[in-house]
């Protein structure tokens, strides 16, 4: 913990910015300025910023239209920070902290109803604050931000007097002018607490092996008051083997310190590495999360060990431990009433592939799928009888979510479910008459999230919002209305990736599964066509960049937005 402990101290300090400049309204999560709705306790400012500049921000925001921070170039939307929950009331986010993306140049602030907010902290890095004089123009190095612990100095021979900017001592009847020595090597990094008087008295004095002054640091001003130097950082230069350190006693002065930089080691350095990543992550180290879907999250066929899969990629980032329950082609339900025959008492929809990875069936159902392999109202059955029948039976919800419960074998702090893509052929954008219909999506749906919550009415769930809501539109429509049924939190992936149907010409193509920016023949091509190689997938993207870019979003929404019990 020294390393970590240090190495927090040693980014800098924040210090409180001037309110901003005001704009009535709002920025939604889609860039848009809206004042529509605005009254007088939206109170949005802005403020100027630099890429990687980092910042503290205390806001509140009111419901999912509403963002805490939304960045800028100029006018150009970027990206933003913290939503509020659907449908909800005022969420405070206190000390908020985040490093401004690229191309950044401002950010709106947002704080609703929050009388004592908003609050902005800059964070202002270390650096040297001396003016050095130096008697024999020997430089002094400027300061380097080093690893280590400072540790205390023994101060010895004590003297009444101080050293005078031309290096002589002078004496002072009395013990206010009071001076300390202490041994040094040139090269080590020393840290100093004093005081100096007046433009006579020099904080720290610089003395060569035979005690002859060389140069000085810091002296005080005429007329003024003594000014405290506390924790003073320099290097000690070439030729200095001895240092004075000033100290003006007065009944309420600070003790003076010498203290010298004990560096770590690499080896102590990179041991506290996963101490600091689990300070910044700690709302997420060592939980556990389950998370169902389609291919597009479990990137490919299987999920569960898949660590090119953005939920495992998620996991890591966030130390915390991910169960990668997806499965392509899998839907939530896949039985429809309108099939339903003799040969089909189920009423599957026909699809064997589809059925035979529904998470909402029972295992009996998945028995009866592999029993009647060659029924012939599949559409796509295999050749012969399956020999994969465990993995059939275990992509089974009795299977695979049950075992997720506060009573499974491997319980979990969080469900995810990033369903939906599979059901688009037969889905429903509100709930049906029996909200537990499993003949429908959202029945489906209610009917997992009725029994997690009746295992543990605590039970974190969220939803995993489509990746776009303009092809399919209804897709996006019938998770937000499951998310507003439960008032769960969704992520609306449709609204900040940017994968709009939208056709572009372009010369861009893609190439062995990756997307070559210029150098083709002129094409139309949809937006989302230049993200996804195959136009469903995101691991159809060799290059990794799509779906570490949907990792990233949902990282920062996560961290954002999930807090635990």
């Amino acid at each position: 913990m020294r390393v970590l402990n240090y190495l927090l101290k040693m980014g800098g300090t924040y210090q409180n910015l001037l309110i901003g400049t005001f704009k009535d309204g709002y920025v939604r999560p889609d860039g848009t300025f809206s004042t529509a709705d605005a009254k007088s306790n939206y109170h949005t400012y802005n403020y100027e910023c630099k890429t990687g500049e980092r910042f503290k921000v205390s806001g509140s925001v009111v419901n999912q239209y509403t963002t805490l921070v939304a960045f800028f170039n100029g006018d150009k939307f970027i990206n933003y920070l913290g939503i509020g929950d659907v449908g909800g009331t005022y969420k405070a986010f206190i000390d908020f902290e985040f490093s401004v993306p690229t191309n950044s140049d401002n950010f709106y602030l947002l704080n609703v109803g929050v009388v004592t907010l908003p609050e902005v902290k800059k964070l202002i890095p270390i650096k040297e604050i001396s003016n050095t004089v130096n008697i024999a123009k020997n430089d002094i190095p400027l300061l380097n931000e080093s690893i280590g612990e400072f540790k205390d100095i023994e101060l010895n021979k004590l003297e009444h007097g101080y050293y005078k900017p031309d290096g002589t001592f002078g004496t002072v009847t009395g013990s206010s002018h009071t001076v300390y020595y202490t041994n040094v090597t040139p090269g080590e990094h020393i840290r100093v607490t004093g005081t100096v008087q007046n433009m006579y008295t020099t904080l720290v004095t610089l003395f060569d092996i035979n005690h002859k002054a060389i140069s000085y640091l810091k002296t005080g001003v005429q007329n003024q008051s003594p000014i405290l130097f506390e924790n003073y950082e320099f290097i000690i230069p070439d030729g200095c083997y001895e240092i004075s350190l000033f100290n003006f006693s007065t009944s309420s002065s600070i003790n003076p310190k010498i203290q010298k930089l004990s560096y770590f080691s690499i080896e102590e350095v990179a041991s506290d590495i996963n101490q600091i990543k689990n300070s910044i992550n700690n709302d997420f180290k060592d939980k556990k999360i389950a998370w169902f879907g389609t291919s597009i999250p479990a990137g490919g066929y299987i999920g569960l060990g898949n660590d090119e899969s953005y939920p495992m990629k998620i996991g890591k980032i966030l130390d915390a431990k991910v169960y990668n329950e997806s499965v392509g082609s899998s839907p939530a339900h896949c039985k429809w009433k309108s099939k339903i025959t003799e040969e089909n008492p189920y009423g599957f929809n026909g699809n064997y592939e589809n059925c035979s990875r529904a998470l909402g069936n029972t295992v009996e159902e998945m028995q009866w799928i592999i029993d009647h392999w060659n029924a012939s109202f599949w559409s796509n059955p295999p050749k012969s009888r399956p020999t994969n029948i465990e993995e059939i039976l275990s992509f089974s919800y009795e299977n695979k979510l049950k075992k997720h419960l506060s009573t499974g074998s491997e319980p979990v702090d969080l469900f995810v479910f990033d369903h939906g893509h599979n059901d688009q052929w037969h889905i429903d954008s509100v709930t049906p008459d029996d909200p537990y219909d499993m003949f429908s999506f959202q029945g489906t749906m209610n009917f997992f999230i009725k029994m997690i919550l009746e295992d543990n009415p605590r039970a974190r769930i969220i939803i995993i919002g489509e990746y776009e809501n303009q092809n399919v539109p209804k897709i996006s429509q019938a998770q937000s209305h499951l998310a507003n049924y439960w008032s769960i939190p969704i992520m609306p992936l449709w609204e900040v990736l940017g994968f709009s149907n939208k056709k572009i010409t372009t010369t861009g193509f893609w190439q062995n599964g990756i997307w070559q920016k210029n150098g083709g023949i002129s094409q139309e091509i949809s937006i989302i066509n230049t993200y996804l190689a195959d136009g469903t997938h995101p691991h159809s993207d060799l290059s990794g960049k799509t779906t570490e870019y949907i990792t990233q979003q949902l990282v920062v929404w996560l961290k954002s937005n999930i807090r635990f019990f």
